[in-house]
């Protein structure tokens, strides 16, 4: 039931916007990080500073593709090692599983989104 709870918000909330957004190939070897948890997997390729890609997929069908300037999963200010906000953890205290994903859009002083 849980997976069940999870799957249905992460449709919710993907669903609307990978209309929008295209599954970019990077190669393999640009992968800087990857997570699981339950059926799901984030991945965060880089090829440069200036190009950078995030992708949720579930049974390795991508659901979500993002390209942008720099991702990383949990903080993109402080260690991406940071237990507290490794994919899956409660985070938020509601019981439920969660994910934190940073964005930089290059700007100086600014410009970071936390999805």
């Amino acid at each position: 039931m849980r997976f069940l709870v999870i799957e249905l918000i992460l449709f919710l909330l993907v669903a609307p916007l990978s209309a929008e957004s295209e599954s970019v190939a990077f190669p393999k070897e640009s992968l800087q990080d990857e997570q699981h948890y339950g059926d799901y997997t984030v991945r965060i390729y880089r090829e440069s500073i200036t190009n950078s890609l995030f992708q949720i997929l579930k049974d390795d069908l991508v659901l979500y593709s993002e390209e942008g300037r720099r991702f990383q999963i949990g903080d993109i200010c402080r260690d991406n090692k940071n237990p507290l906000i490794e994919m899956g953890k409660d985070i938020t205290g509601d019981g439920e599983p969660n994910l934190v994903v940073s964005h930089w859009s290059g700007g100086a002083h600014c410009c970071f989104t936390y999805y």
